[in-house]
């Protein structure tokens, strides 16, 4: 039950990273502009310190890094996606390489941000990403002795 539960969680979250990298591919570049526009107008300095924080220079220097390496960001997000989905298909029916298709999925993605771009893609609210794939690594390794 637990497993099917995982799995069933894992195929809602893989349609959810489909969906991410395709979304940002053809949003980055308004949203970078637009924050531009937040901190050149000076209304950043009006939010409440945890907002501004996400128009620091840093944050900005993350979202110009990301629009120079959208492409591949879409294509590696795409790639883990469907190593998710097709790892929780394979670990529903009890296979145990869909565990380490799931691990090549949730984590490719997580690699290539920290090898592109560094640990500052994880800053604030962003570090709260890896949450999930932890959470979900070990709870599928307390399953692995169900799957042959």
């Amino acid at each position: 039950q637990k497993l099917k539960t995982l799995t069933t969680l894992t195929t809602i979250g893989s349609v959810m990273t489909l969906l991410g990298p395709v979304y940002n591919f053809f949003t980055l570049d308004s949203s970078l502009k637009t924050m531009r526009e937040m901190v050149a107008s000076g209304k950043v300095d009006q939010l409440p310190s945890f907002f501004r924080s996400f128009y620091s220079p840093e944050v900005l220097d993350m979202m110009e890094q990301m629009v120079i390496i959208k492409w591949p960001m879409l294509i590696v997000g795409i790639l883990g996606g469907v190593l998710c989905w097709v790892g929780a298909r394979q670990m529903r029916k009890l296979q145990k390489q869909g565990f380490y298709l799931w691990l090549a999925g949730e984590w490719l993605p997580v690699i290539v941000i920290l090898l592109l771009i560094g640990f500052r893609a994880f800053y604030g609210i962003s570090a709260t990403g890896i949450i999930f794939p932890v959470l979900f690594l070990v709870l599928y390794a307390g399953t692995l002795k169900e799957m042959e």
